[in-house]
């Protein structure tokens, strides 16, 4: 799963990272997604940066292209 994180989040995340992950179409279910890559570069336009994860463990209900939320605590 890719996703960005306004620009405060750089430095925070770390690869290798565990972050809760759930799905409205499967409330039910409870996942992890570890942290693949962070970029080091912000996008000038949008104040962002991009987030790489994979999903730990086994996909229950989860099917590619369905909506997903990493849960990120904000930065101190």
């Amino acid at each position: 799963m890719r996703f960005t994180l306004p620009e405060k989040f750089a430095g925070h995340l770390k690869k290798g990272e565990e972050l809760p992950l759930t799905s409205p179409d499967a409330p039910q279910e409870k996942h992890t997604a570890r942290v693949i890559e962070v970029s080091p570069v912000v996008d000038p336009s949008s104040g962002t940066i991009e987030v790489l994860v994979e999903l730990v463990g086994g996909r229950g209900e989860l099917r590619p292209g369905m909506t997903a939320n990493v849960r990120v605590v904000n930065p101190p």
